[in-house]
């Protein structure tokens, strides 16, 4: 049918594009010495988190929208594809809030950025969010929140139950609050701009 020729067209699109354009960052990051800075070691973090979740999630949820959304990989499968999903989700929305924290910091505090921002301090940061998001998706592999698959979704996630018995509520509220918080760092920043003006 024409709806799952599209899912399947707009799949291999996003894999495509999320693994070619991710790893063509990464290398550009990587070979370029100008860009040996703090906002870049976080760009080239995100970059990994996304070919991560382009090369090894999607793919998934394409074979399971081919099979006619049906998962044929057994429950550990799920369980682990599902993690990590909700894990690059989850370091996807730190991480952003660590770059909007430096960019804060880079216009509102340029002496202390230049200062303290050096490579050691972005990979204790880096390494400090990859920590707070593997906790954040690990519960649900040990049944709190359960990773299932969901038919209607064609993929491996958390396991949407009724309002009451939904474990996952707050997991999905945290996310929603580190999103707010980054918007709000954001904001902080248009202000100090429009301030100095």
């Amino acid at each position: 049918p024409l709806a799952t020729f599209l899912k399947l067209t707009s799949l291999g699109f996003i894999i495509g594009v999320g693994v070619v354009g991710n790893l063509l960052i990464s290398i550009l990051l990587v070979k370029d010495k100008s860009l040996h800075r703090a906002p870049y070691y976080f760009l080239l973090d995100l970059c990994a988190s996304d070919i991560l979740r382009s090369a090894i999630c999607f793919p998934f949820v394409f074979t399971s929208v081919k099979n006619g959304s049906a998962w044929t990989y057994g429950t550990l499968t799920c369980k682990v594809i599902a993690f990590l999903g909700v894990l690059s989700c989850f370091h996807t929305a730190f991480m952003l809030f660590c770059v909007s924290v430096t960019r804060y910091l880079a216009i509102a505090h340029h002496r202390f950025y230049t200062k303290r921002l050096t490579l050691w301090t972005c990979l204790a940061v880096v390494c400090m969010v990859w920590t707070l998001s593997v906790a954040m998706a690990f519960p649900p592999v040990l049944d709190v929140g359960t990773y299932s698959f969901i038919r209607e979704e064609d993929q491996c996630t958390f396991q949407h139950r009724s309002f009451r018995a939904n474990d996952s509520l707050g997991f999905m509220l945290l996310l929603a609050l580190i999103l707010l918080a980054t918007q709000l760092v954001y904001l902080k920043l248009i202000f100090f701009v429009h301030d100095r003006r």
